[in-house]
């Protein structure tokens, strides 16, 4: 089963990058530009991994990153924020706020892949192991 990839962006020409890039990587791949509603399409179907940009239209990204960590069913979700932000102290709090993983902008997409399976690998060996009924 392929993993789930939101994308929660503003910027409609990097989404179309991203998303295409990653959809011949054999995610499936969503989108929204608005925090809120990325909150409420995390709900109803939990991604494996979020791309998340800081500055967004009405709830910022470091909010929805808080709530994503402080949500049990969200909690193990793995968040990459991608900001043009480039203080050090942005990328401290991200990091504070629960994200996994942090790029600037503009991306290098072959840093932005890595990433992805970085942190989709450790989503994986996170995640408790189903015991076999069979032996």
């Amino acid at each position: 089963m392929s993993k789930k990839i939101l994308i929660v962006e503003d910027e409609h020409d990097l989404i179309k990058l991203i998303k295409y890039n990653l959809e011949k990587e054999s995610f499936r791949v969503s989108y929204t530009s608005d925090g809120s509603l990325a909150l409420a399409e995390m709900r109803r179907d939990p991604p494996d991994l979020v791309i998340l940009d800081l500055m967004l239209p009405g709830l910022d990204g470091l909010e929805v990153c808080r709530r994503v960590k402080a949500n049990p069913a969200t909690r193990t979700t793995r968040i990459l924020v991608v900001t043009a932000f480039v203080e050090e102290r942005t990328a401290e709090e991200a990091r504070r706020s629960g994200a996994d993983g942090f790029l600037r902008k503009p991306l290098r997409l072959e840093d932005l892949k890595a990433e992805v399976e970085r942190l989709i690998r450790a989503r994986r060996a996170r995640r408790p192991r189903r015991r076999s009924m069979h032996r």
